[in-house]
């Protein structure tokens, strides 16, 4: 018994469960991410501010020691 001769059309076709994200949800997604950036960055800039005047009262207590 032959197999069935095989198109290129079919050869290269993707297998049909698969599917892929859309533009729309791609942007969609980095959008997203970028809010979440937006918020995020001021946060940690404050965060790291705190953590440098921490160091200094540390440091200031040590020499007054």
């Amino acid at each position: 018994m032959t197999p069935a001769p095989v198109s290129r059309s079919t050869a290269c076709a993707a297998p049909r469960g698969r599917r892929a994200f859309t533009l729309i949800e791609l942007v969609a997604v980095i959008v997203v991410l970028g809010i979440l950036a937006a918020t995020a960055a001021p946060a940690l800039a404050n965060m790291q501010r705190g953590r440098e005047a921490a160091l200094a009262r540390e440091a200031e207590r040590r020499v007054e020691l």
